[in-house]
């Protein structure tokens, strides 16, 4: 039982851990890009991001749709995800337009959302999660632990199963983004200037996302070497 109570307490120190890096993102001017060239963007990319899809055999539906969404938090943000019908979609929010530079940026952004649903990471996360939240639960289990904590080693086990190849697939996507991108017509390596100026997660284990180092680091080799993600 000591044993069970050390493995959670190292868990959750770490996890606080990577919750505390957060530098303040660079506030130097900027040159927006008009929201009515996004209609344009999704036109030149979006043709690319379906043949994309389609050639890498993964996704049973390749008709992503690109939108520009308002979130009640209102905040600098865009994800991937599956509405109800299973039709998947790409959402950036307009502060995030607006914080943009360039068109290369907002198709980079696109790009990488819309890579995350060509290799399968929402699936494969899922999947990281249920095996960590089973992995640990088991441990906790075997270990005589209660039911409650029990139930709770498998909350952990869950968090930190899917944040463990996150970073991964994060760098993924920035390289098939990169790579579609170009294809697309646009600048991939001035669409990376993002990176300069969004807070850099730090190097952390359990942080969702690696160090902007390392992304853009990911999209010049990417364009580089001109290959896809192994998958």
């Amino acid at each position: 039982m000591r044993r069970f109570r050390l493995i959670l307490l190292s868990v959750v120190a770490a996890t606080l851990a990577a919750c505390a890096e957060l530098p303040s993102p660079d506030t130097s001017p900027a040159t927006l890009p008009p929201a009515t060239e996004f209609a344009g963007i999704v036109a030149r990319l979006a043709p690319v991001v379906q043949d994309t899809c389609e050639s890498t055999g993964i996704a049973r539906n390749c008709k992503i749709r690109l939108y520009v969404a308002q979130t009640e938090e209102g905040e600098v943000n865009a994800f991937q995800s599956v509405d109800g019908f299973g039709r998947p979609f790409v959402i950036v929010t307009p502060q995030l337009l607006d914080a943009a530079q360039s068109p290369d940026e907002v198709a980079l952004v696109l790009a990488h959302e819309a890579a995350h649903h060509i290799l399968g990471h929402l699936s494969r996360q899922q999947e990281d999660a249920v095996f960590g939240a089973t992995l640990l639960g088991a441990a906790a289990e075997a270990d005589g632990a209660t039911r409650e904590q029990i139930r709770e080693a498998r909350k952990i086990g869950a968090f930190v199963g899917a944040r463990t190849f996150s970073q991964e697939y994060e760098l993924e996507a920035d390289a098939l983004g990169a790579l579609m991108v170009r294809d697309a017509g646009y600048d991939a390596l001035k669409g990376a200037q993002f990176f300069y100026r969004i807070p850099d997660p730090g190097q952390h284990a359990l942080n969702t996302h690696p160090s902007n180092a390392q992304r853009r680091a990911v999209v010049q080799r990417a364009l580089r070497n001109g290959q896809r993600p192994a998958t």
